[in-house]
């Protein structure tokens, strides 16, 4: 995963809450359900192994911080486990998640973990943080 992806991670999972107050058909409802799913699985699970091959304060600091988000936001995690969009997203994110030695160094995997410690810990820590995970637990009930 590039930085420019964490990058976009954040701005849509900070920003697709936005969507909760809107309107929306079926179609659309789903479709924002499956990208919470994906995003979130990307932030969480899906980089998990990833992370424990980056530097060791990073991945330490991943570890805790997934440890932690799912600990406090055990409804939002049941949700997104138990979402027929889960499966998919794993499957889909799995081709992507290959590590290639030379180019994901541990440094490099390093400051892309960092990235997402620091996404999970404002999520945890952050009143713009809990109202999305609120936001996002609205949308997954529907």
């Amino acid at each position: 995963m590039k930085l420019s992806s964490i990058a976009l991670l954040i701005s849509t999972l900070f920003s697709i809450a936005s969507f909760a107050e809107t309107p929306a058909d079926t179609s659309q409802l789903e479709k924002n359900k499956a990208k919470i799913v994906s995003r979130l699985y990307q932030a969480t699970y899906g980089r998990k192994e990833g992370c424990k091959k980056a530097t060791p304060d990073v991945a330490a600091e991943f570890e805790s911080e997934l440890t932690r988000f799912v600990e406090n936001n055990d409804n939002l995690i049941k949700l997104v486990i138990h979402s027929p969009y889960y499966d998919r997203a794993r499957q889909i994110f799995s081709k992507h998640e290959t590590l290639d030695p030379v180019r994901d160094t541990p440094e490099k995997l390093g400051v892309e973990c960092k990235y997402l410690a620091q996404l999970l810990r404002s999520m945890s820590d952050t009143s713009e943080g809990k109202k999305a995970v609120k936001e996002y637990e609205e949308i997954l009930s529907k």
